[in-house]
């Protein structure tokens, strides 16, 4: 009896090149989602380290403001980057060699004591603004900015602060 291929019922499920195609399609697929996924991933890293770079700046920036209001500044001084000197006596600022702010007074020597409160600080700044005129009420410009996670500076955040026992 001869057999007859055309009779015969049709075969139930995929063929070797079938599942090999479905194979490598799946895998292009995965490896595209996970290049996004890692993507994401550093924006959110990135992202979260500017963000905390800005409110430890911003912190710092309050701390420097409440020692201004507070300090009694006798006569202007000279521009100090770096250290805050007697400009908001009796309260100090200076970066130390580690690159963290400390906050500490004016009567301790050198920028090794103290509470450090900003840690990455590439600039501390404080001046006399560029506009102020001898009629208006003296002020101070204060400027900080903190290195990020990458190493890049960031931006500098600077504020002017009125001072008071020069008019007072």
């Amino acid at each position: 009896m001869s057999r007859d291929h055309r009779l015969r019922p049709p075969a139930h499920g995929f063929t070797l090149i079938e599942l090999c195609l479905a194979t490598a399609m799946g895998a292009l697929l995965l490896a595209a989602l996970a290049h996004v996924a890692r993507l994401a991933t550093e924006s959110k890293v990135e992202l979260s380290g500017t963000n905390e770079q800005r409110i430890q700046t911003e912190f710092v920036m309050q701390r420097l403001q409440a020692a201004a209001r507070a300090a009694t500044v006798g006569s202007l001084l000279p521009d100090a980057t770096g250290d805050t000197g007697l400009w908001l006596a009796p309260k100090r600022f200076c970066i130390n060699d580690a690159k963290a702010l400390v906050e500490t007074t004016t009567s301790a020597s050198g920028c090794s004591g103290g509470e450090v409160i900003a840690d990455r600080v590439s600039h501390l700044g404080i001046s006399i603004p560029e506009t102020q005129s001898a009629l208006d009420t003296p002020m101070a410009q204060l400027s900080v900015a903190l290195t990020l996670a990458d190493g890049s500076e960031g931006p500098i955040l600077s504020q002017s602060i009125r001072l008071k026992g020069l008019l007072e």
